[in-house]
């Protein structure tokens, strides 16, 4: 059996003056710099699974607090300013429970512009109706999913063998992205642990260190923990009066600045013993 036409997208273009933006910067000031991940986050959710709005109801909503530093009061107050400034159209969330805007549909429409066919929930849209030749209006999101179904048959030719193959290969790479995404998942957990267990302060710098964490490449995502565990061990042997780690590096300096690589080799706890002497 065929699977459903892909509705979301695998990438959008991304303003990189964004952050300094006045709406942005009303938001941060109200909210801290965690507001400007959660905007990031929420982005990248609506484009890869329906692409032009997120469905955020009670359980989408406890499912993303469960990867961010904040709690629910914090994330309503966020959404709040969002709503306030535009970046979130309010209507829309109140009635439907789902987060999109003008802008965001703009660029999703952008983004499938050479797609045959769009199934577009009428009641959800913000643009002009008849302003895109490959939309296919629907009345819910039910009939959205099934229309998206039925529009494969109309794709069936002599290829399709080929087009199985292609298929194949690419469940293969997104298995193993899915993989490669829950063990960065599990590192990144392990590596702030390391730090917080070090000294709670570090806990404030966790959406900053996982900002820089997600632009590293593999090679170097794959020996922080290590690395971390080196220059804790290694930060007590030095500091006998400090070793609640008060003036040690947080989790964000210690990436932003990548003092991992400097701490590969690994680094054991001094007893006091000294191996020349005999004691």
């Amino acid at each position: 059996m065929a699977r459903p036409t892909k509705q979301g997208i695998d990438y959008y273009p991304k303003d990189v003056k964004a952050k300094y933006d006045t709406k942005f910067k009303y938001v941060e000031s109200k909210n801290t710099v965690i507001a400007r991940l959660v905007i990031y986050e929420l982005w990248d959710l609506i484009y890869a699974e329906n692409g032009y709005f997120l469905k955020f109801d009670n359980i989408q909503r406890v499912l993303f607090l469960g990867d961010l530093p904040i709690n629910d009061e914090q994330l309503t107050d966020i959404l709040d300013s969002c709503f306030e400034i535009g970046l979130f159209e309010k209507g829309l969330f109140d009635k439907y429970q789902i987060l999109t805007s003008e802008s965001i549909q703009k660029r999703y429409m952008e983004a499938v512009g050479r797609r045959a066919k769009v199934p577009i929930i009428s009641s959800y849209f913000l643009l002009p109706k008849n302003s895109y030749r490959n939309i296919n209006l629907v009345n819910d999101y039910i009939n959205s999913i099934n229309d998206d179904n039925n529009s494969i048959n109309d794709n069936i030719n002599p290829q399709s063998k080929v087009k199985e193959s292609k298929v194949n290969k690419s469940k293969v790479k997104e298995n193993r992205e899915k993989e490669n995404k829950t063990n960065n998942q599990e590192i990144f957990s392990r590596f702030f642990e390391l730090f917080s267990n070090f000294n709670k302060k570090n806990i404030s710098k966790r959406a900053m260190a996982l900002q820089v964490f997600l632009d590293l490449p593999q090679f170097q995502k794959d020996c922080i923990v290590k690395s971390a565990e080196n220059y804790i061990q290694d930060y007590i042997n030095n500091h006998s009066d400090d070793l609640d780690g008060n003036y040690s590096v947080n989790p964000y300096e210690f990436l932003d600045n990548v003092m991992f690589m400097n701490y590969q080799e690994e680094v054991k706890a001094d007893t006091g013993y000294d191996e020349d002497l005999g004691f």
